[in-house]
């Protein structure tokens, strides 16, 4: 029996895009400040390790504690990550504005970002949870 409650997961949603928001923010200004370009590409590596463990979490969460169906969990994941880089498109676009600098050139990522993160996303959450159903009911 599946059992599912709409508030958790949407906390849930709300939590995880706060983490996408706050890993971009955190891990931008780390890789900005670094003087080597390694050490750039260092910070933007660990940044992508801790999104990925945002989003693996967070399907575990959707699919083994809430119970939720893979579409729906599937949903969820990819529904924070597409607000997740929504908001960092934002505030970038927020910050190019702030300095003066042509804003223009950021708009676009407003949308694109987030459909060039949410349907990937969607995809690989819904064969994982697809897999582990699988799995789980014929051992």
């Amino acid at each position: 029996m599946r059992a599912t409650d709409p508030q958790q997961s949407f906390k849930a949603v709300l939590l995880a895009s706060l983490a996408y928001l706050i890993i971009g923010i955190v891990f931008a200004i780390l890789a900005k400040g670094a003087s080597l370009a390694p050490m750039q590409t260092a910070w933007r590596l660990v940044a992508w390790f801790t999104s990925a463990s945002v989003f693996t979490i967070h399907i575990w969460y959707e699919h083994f504690r809430l119970r939720n169906l893979p579409f729906k969990a599937s949903l969820h994941v990819s529904l924070a990550m597409a607000l997740g880089a929504m908001t960092l498109a934002l505030a970038a676009y927020l910050q190019r504005l702030a300095s003066s600098e042509n804003p223009s050139s950021l708009a676009w990522a407003i949308i694109a970002w987030p459909l060039f993160t949410a349907l990937p996303g969607f995809l690989i959450a819904f064969v994982s949870t697809t897999v582990i159903d699988r799995i789980r009911r014929n051992p």
